[in-house]
């Protein structure tokens, strides 16, 4: 999460976007010993234009598991982070990025000691467009429920459930999704997006449960998002299965 940044010969500092890849806030989610949304990779370096193609494919931010605007690649990475906190029982991080022009991406995780993995994804500003949060998972299969839940079907039981709400009706769109673990060498995986419109200095919200599919987060997930602007104190619920989760932050 962050970026790295690196001498470009000039003075001062700038972001390294040739060394590193524009993926601010991305995650990954280890259970059991599998990565669930492993990141993307490099596949290639460099070479003549077919190659750098290759190349650039894996390096867009909506094939790594954030949050872009009209699918665009990130235009700023100036992220700052805003908390962290951990303890056995929750681990919160808070970053925040000026993503694009005229919008802002605050990203707030929190991780309990059972493993749920919820996520808080706030966007605000005078941009408008179409705000995607993106879900690469590890090859294998998926599936699509009615009430927006997806799930893993791994034979060997270790699964996960996600879903995620918004401020606004969202929908799901599937993308194209690979995954490069050695040079020159990649694997097809499934891909998708959870979208929703942004009007002009608007915000949004969107909230993504991440539960292991066993006991004792089986059952329903039921997401409650404020629609609160952005500041110091952020307060919501989600229910997974019979409990209920008070989550939220105040930064100081």
């Amino acid at each position: 999460m962050g970026q790295e940044r690196h001498r470009d010969g000039r003075e001062g500092r700038s972001p390294a976007f040739w060394h590193n890849q524009p993926d601010n806030g991305t995650f990954e989610y280890w259970r059991r010993g599998r990565n669930f949304f492993p990141d993307s990779g490099s596949y290639v370096y460099g070479g003549d234009s077919a190659v750098l193609a290759q190349r650039n494919w894996f390096r867009q931010t909506r094939v790594h598991n954030t949050v872009t605007l009209d699918d665009r690649d990130l235009e700023k990475t100036d992220s700052k982070l805003l908390l962290w906190d951990a303890t056995p029982e929750l681990t919160m991080l808070v970053t925040e990025n000026p993503s694009y022009e005229g919008l802002t991406h605050r990203r707030a995780m929190f991780f309990t000691g059972e493993g749920l993995l919820v996520i808080a994804d706030q966007v605000s500003g005078p941009a408008a467009g179409n705000v995607g949060v993106h879900f690469n998972l590890c090859p294998g299969r998926i599936e699509y429920a009615r009430d927006g839940t997806v799930r893993t079907l791994f034979a060997d039981g270790n699964n996960i459930r996600i879903k995620t709400s918004a401020t606004v009706p969202v929908q799901i769109r599937e993308e194209e999704g690979w995954v490069s673990t050695a040079y020159r060498k990649k694997e097809e995986r499934p891909a998708y997006a959870v979208e929703a419109p942004k009007t002009a200095g608007g915000e949004l919200l969107f909230i993504t449960v991440i539960a292991p599919d066993e006991a004792p987060f089986q059952g329903s997930i039921a997401i409650v998002p404020q629609k609160a602007p952005m500041g110091d104190t952020f307060r919501f619920a989600v229910r997974v299965g019979a409990k209920t989760y008070d989550l939220g932050y105040e930064l100081k």
